[in-house]
């Protein structure tokens, strides 16, 4: 399964890429994510969080040494549409896609029990964070 549009990777659809390109070589896999928490807020924004397991490749100095799980909050603003299915906080891995709309940037998260998705006109990365989980 594809993360992005044909031909445009996540990070260029996020309105600060540096924020991935800067301790990144490679654009991160976005295959298998756990949701974190949701937070809708007032005047049609959000808050989006989720990790994964693909570790930078020029890490942080302020992260451990030993991190296994790299955490990430997404603030999407300006939404038109927002639909959150049968949300029930489990340990469930599924693909995250940041796509181009014609009408913003198109967010998707879909496990086999729950689903996420949001249609936005901005989406910026506020918060990365490395750390390191028992198990994985």
């Amino acid at each position: 399964m594809n993360t992005t549009s044909p031909a445009i990777e996540w990070p260029a659809l996020l309105q600060n890429p540096q924020a991935v390109t800067a301790i990144y070589n490679k654009t991160p896999n976005l295959e298998a994510t756990k949701l974190i928490q949701v937070r809708l807020n007032s005047g049609g924004a959000a808050e989006i969080c989720f990790c994964f397991q693909s570790i930078p490749d020029r890490r942080p100095r302020k992260w451990a040494k030993e991190t296994n799980y790299v955490s990430v909050e997404l603030r999407i603003e300006r939404m038109v549409e927002f639909e959150l299915k049968d949300w029930f906080p489990r340990d469930q891995m599924a693909p995250l896609t940041l796509e181009s709309d014609p009408r913003g940037i198109r967010i998707r998260w879909q496990s086999k029990d729950y689903s996420l998705s949001a249609l936005a006109e901005s989406v910026t990365l506020t918060k990365i964070n490395g750390y390191l989980r028992a198990k994985p």
